[in-house]
């Protein structure tokens, strides 16, 4: 279980562009639900997830996982639970190293690394049969640079990643927005099918309508650090479009 107790974070303190974008902010999400983050720029979606994923502490407040408090761990102390998929497709991996080795350093994200990476047949073996599930060719392609690839085939291959070792939480920052519609449409439906296979509790942000009543089990919506809305599956299921687009109108 997520849960967020009484979270706030104000940038620029004491200056003229002093901006609270979270207040006394409360969440909980349980092992294995997929929720919608949504609201306008400024909402607070982004400074969420930054302080999931560690990048930012909050200035008040507790953030548990499973009842532990890791509102204080720095980001490489929690990634072995916390895996991240950013918008842009070159953010979520190394270019200049092959496939297998973006891999071998995901299986051992958040552990002590020695000096050699270890890519032997047994694990060579395990990446290639995940990758073949992709249907991408690229089982046959791993020791070819990861910068050679399309952004789609890297987003693909970010997610597989992302789940490499003891992932609990993962994050998905606008996973398909700079893709193509084709691309994109191919790429949420492969997370949502490794979010639900691997029971995977998972906090998406989108802009897109169409993926914030397809996908997910809950939608949330912020507003100025607030949460104004917090819809369940059943009720979900009711919402059309224009339910969507009159939210953000007021």
């Amino acid at each position: 279980m997520i849960e967020l107790r009484n979270i706030s974070k104000t940038f620029h303190k004491g200056t003229a562009n002093e901006i609270q974008l979270l207040d006394r902010f409360n969440l909980k999400i349980e092992n294995g639900e997929f929720v919608v983050l949504i609201g306008s720029n400024g909402s607070g979606k982004s400074t969420l997830l930054n302080l999931l994923a560690g990048t930012i502490h909050p200035d008040e407040g507790e953030i548990l996982l499973d009842g532990k408090d890791i509102s204080r761990l720095k980001d490489y102390e929690r990634s072995k639970w916390i895996a991240r998929i950013f918008q842009d497709p070159l953010a979520g991996t190394s270019q200049e190293l092959s496939i297998l080795e973006n891999f071998r350093l995901a299986a051992i994200r958040g552990r002590k690394k020695g000096l050699r990476i270890g890519t032997g047949e047994a694990f060579r073996a395990e990446v290639s049969g995940k990758i073949a599930k992709l249907n991408l060719g690229l089982e046959k392609k791993l020791d070819q640079n990861m910068g050679t690839l399309s952004g789609g085939q890297r987003q693909a291959l970010t997610l597989l990643m992302a789940t490499m070792d003891d992932t609990r939480l993962l994050l998905l920052d606008e996973p398909a927005a700079a893709l193509d519609p084709k691309t994109a449409a191919l790429l949420m439906e492969l997370a949502s099918e490794i979010i639900k296979s691997m029971k995977l509790t998972a906090i998406m942000v989108t802009h897109q309508m169409k993926d914030m009543l397809k996908y997910g089990d809950r939608l949330v919506q912020l507003h100025e650090g607030k949460m104004i809305r917090d819809v369940n599956a059943g009720q979900k299921q009711n919402l059309q479009l224009n339910d969507v687009f009159t939210w953000f109108g007021e």
